[in-house]
């Protein structure tokens, strides 16, 4: 596990593809949820939308510390 976070802290082309990647899910389920032809909300969609909820804010954590270790 220490590799993979060496490896992700010394490539900061794999850090925008991580943001990238994320801003691009976040609002691809935000139009699918919210978008012109909604699906019938379930607990499950809910729970899944409200984990995709938690992807910019833990994005900018990790920007923030990668920032931080140079």
């Amino acid at each position: 596990m220490a590799r993979l976070y060496r490896f992700i802290s010394s490539n900061a082309l794999v850090v925008l593809v991580l943001l990238i990647e994320g801003a691009v899910a976040f609002a691809w389920v935000t139009y699918r949820v919210f978008g012109d032809n909604p699906p019938d909300i379930s607990g499950g969609t809910a729970t899944a939308y409200g984990a995709f909820l938690a992807i910019p804010p833990a994005l900018i954590k990790f920007w923030q510390w990668r920032r931080e270790q140079k």
